[in-house]
C-alpha cells in the first residue's frame, strides 16, 4: 500500500464561551460514515456539533449537515476510520454534510463496508425526485402520502429506500421538522394535529447518499368538533320578552376546525319545558331571542360548529325574570 502523508492540523472553536482544541486527522465535504451512529442532535451551527463531539468521550467523529437552513442534523460516530490513506473509500457521498474525525481510537475502528467501496466508485445518488407526491386519505390526526417511484439504479445492490420530511408551524416552538423513512412509495403519517397545515418532502437515498427532493405539499390534517365552547357568554333582557345574547370566539387551539355557525340554546325556568335553540351564522356572535314569556327566568347556552358538528355547550347563564340587565 502506497505511503500516505497526513497533515494535522489544529482547529480553534470558541462555542459558548468555551475554548475547545480539536484535532482534525480528517474532514471531507460530501460525505458521511454510517452505520456507526450512536446518537443524533439537532446542532445550532456547526461550531455547536464539534463541542457536542467533544464533550462526549465516546464520540471519534461526527457527520454534520452543514447545508441545512437552519439548525443542522448533528450525528456523533463512535469508530475511527480505519485507513486514512482510504478514507474516500470509507465514507458514504451525501451532498451537503461534512465527515470530521476529531480522535483517534486504538479499539474502535471502522472497517470500509462493500457498499461504501460501492460509493466511492462514483455510482451516482438517485438522481430524480419523487413525482406526483399527494394525500391519498386524511384523518383528523394522519396523512396517507403517495408518490411515484423513481426508477432503480441496477448496479446498485438495494433498491432506493425513500426520506419523508414533514412540519408545521407552532407559535410556541416555531418550525417541527420530523424525517421518517419509507421502503416503499407511500406512507401513512401518524400521531399528527388536528386541523393542522403540514408541508411534506419526499427524496429517494440509497447507500451513496440522498437524491433532490419533491416540491413542498401542504395539506392539512382533516378537521373535528370544537373541543371547547365559546368564551365570555352573557345576556341581558332587551325588555320584557327579549334578551340579548352575546358571546367571543371559541379559544385558539380548540376550534379543531372552521367554525361555521353557532347554537344559542334557551330553556324556561319551568318543569317539562323543551329547551329550544337557534342557529346563528359566523361571523355574527350575538343574537336577539324575542317573543319571550314575561316574568319567567330563562337559562341560556352556546356552542360552536364546524362541518363535523357542534362542540361542548358553554356554562349556562340564568337570567332572571324581569330583569333588564345583568
Amino acid at each position: 500500500m502506497p505511503k500516505c502523508l497526513i497533515f494535522l492540523k489544529l482547529l480553534l472553536v470558541f462555542v459558548q464561551h468555551k475554548l475547545i482544541f480539536a484535532i482534525q486527522p480528517i474532514t471531507k465535504n460530501d460525505r458521511v460514515l454510517t452505520s456507526h451512529v450512536f446518537k443524533a442532535v439537532t446542532a445550532s451551527d456547526w461550531f455547536n456539533c464539534v463541542q457536542t463531539c467533544h464533550d462526549d468521550p465516546r464520540c471519534i467523529s461526527y457527520n454534520y449537515q452543514r447545508s441545512a437552513e437552519a439548525n443542522g442534523l448533528c450525528e456523533l460516530n463512535e469508530c475511527e476510520v480505519e485507513d486514512l490513506c482510504d478514507k474516500d473509500e470509507s465514507l458514504f457521498h451525501s451532498p451537503g454534510f461534512v465527515f470530521q474525525q476529531i480522535r483517534t481510537s486504538a479499539t474502535h475502528k471502522c472497517a470500509a463496508s462493500r457498499e461504501e467501496n460501492i460509493c466511492a466508485l462514483n455510482i451516482p445518488v438517485p438522481t430524480t425526485p419523487p413525482q406526483n407526491v399527494e394525500v391519498a386519505n386524511k384523518t383528523i390526526t394522519s396523512l396517507f402520502i403517495t408518490w411515484d417511484a423513481v426508477p432503480t439504479n441496477q448496479s446498485l445492490e438495494r433498491i432506493p429506500e425513500y426520506k419523508v420530511t414533514y412540519s408545521f408551524m407552532s407559535s410556541k416552538h416555531g418550525g417541527n421538522v420530523t424525517v421518517v423513512t419509507a421502503p416503499t412509495a407511500h406512507i401513512n403519517l401518524t400521531g399528527l394535529r388536528i386541523y393542522r397545515k403540514y408541508n411534506v418532502t419526499v427524496l429517494a437515498f440509497n447507500q451513496c447518499g440522498d437524491g433532490p427532493s419533491s416540491e413542498i405539499l401542504s395539506e392539512k390534517t382533516d378537521e373535528d368538533k370544537p373541543k371547547a365552547a365559546p368564551g365570555n357568554l352573557k345576556a341581558e333582557r332587551n325588555n320584557s320578552t327579549s334578551i340579548l345574547v352575546k358571546w367571543d370566539r371559541v379559544p385558539n387551539g380548540k376550534r379543531d376546525g372552521k367554525i361555521i355557525s353557532y347554537r344559542v340554546n334557551y330553556t324556561r325556568s319551568e318543569p317539562d319545558v323543551i329547551t329550544m335553540s337557534e342557529e346563528v351564522k359566523e361571523p355574527n356572535r350575538e343574537f336577539l331571542l324575542t317573543n319571550l314569556y314575561t316574568n319567567v327566568e330563562y337559562t341560556i347556552t352556546v356552542s360552536a360548529s364546524t362541518t363535523k358538528g357542534y362542540g361542548p355547550a358553554s356554562a349556562p347563564v340564568v337570567v332572571p325574570a324581569g330583569d333588564k340587565k345583568r
